[in-house]
């Protein structure tokens, strides 16, 4: 019986803890969401040839995540890609929210990749958004952007409807 009640609290904490962080994922990923929008659709407007050329060598820089890469580098060729679409915005206060934003974008991305319920965006989805900015498409870069994040924020509002829970 004992050992029954503290397999069952240990459970229920790992799952408290789950709960805590998918909630703070979801937090980032909403604010992530409206930062990323407008930088695409400034980016996509305002680019130079000296942006694109930065583009394509961050896009080429992040590549595929695969199961030998160090995790840590592989956000940080992500985080440059991203930033890279904030220098192509030509807005410095854009450009300083995502530099500061990116701190913590580090550790919830982290947890995305620890997350088997979550699956991150891949090459393909930001190759989308790199071209609708190169080709200058302020529409298709926000789609772009959108088709990156619905799909996790809707898997975190349907894990937080199976589970009972309101993240």
């Amino acid at each position: 019986m004992y050992v029954g009640l503290c397999n069952h609290a240990w459970v229920a904490s790992i799952i408290d803890g789950i709960r805590e962080q998918r909630s703070a994922i979801r937090d980032h990923l909403e604010a992530q969401y409206l930062l990323e929008v407008e930088t695409a659709r400034l980016a996509a407007r305002r680019r130079t040839l000296e942006d694109i050329h930065r583009l394509w060598h961050a896009l080429a820089l992040r590549g595929e995540y695969c199961l030998s890469d160090e995790l840590d580098d592989f956000v940080d060729r992500d985080q440059a890609l991203h930033g890279a679409v904030a220098v192509a915005s030509h807005n410095v206060v854009l450009q300083s929210m995502y530099r500061s934003f990116s701190a913590s974008f580090h550790s919830q991305y982290l947890a995305i990749f620890a997350d088997k319920e979550l699956h991150e965006p891949g090459l393909e989805a930001h190759t989308r958004v790199v071209q609708a900015i190169i080709f200058g498409d302020e529409e298709a870069a926000v789609e772009a952007v959108r088709a990156m994040f619905d799909p996790m924020l809707a898997t975190l509002s349907w894990l937080s409807e199976r589970e009972g829970t309101a993240l």
